[in-house]
């Protein structure tokens, strides 16, 4: 998890909506960062955050010559 490319790729790859929906019945929000606005100065407004773009995901990991055939252990499917 030292790569930065891995991730960002991995940041794009999560379906943090669809998740939510199913997993906490809407009852969440989304922030960009790990660091909430009431810190003042530490929270930067102009920080994005990520969201759901598989095609992006994939072109992040061709760039950084990754093995996309990792599966991850994570689903929403039941």
């Amino acid at each position: 998890m030292n790569n930065k490319a891995l991730r960002q790729a991995i940041g794009y790859a999560m379906n943090i909506e669809d998740f939510n929906k199913k997993y906490n019945s809407g009852l969440t929000f989304q922030i960009p960062t790990l660091i909430l606005s009431q810190y003042g100065d530490y929270f930067d407004k102009n920080i994005k955050g990520f969201t759901y773009n598989l095609k992006k995901a994939d072109e992040i990991l061709d760039r950084a010559v990754y093995n996309k055939e990792i599966k991850m252990a994570c689903s929403t499917k039941r």
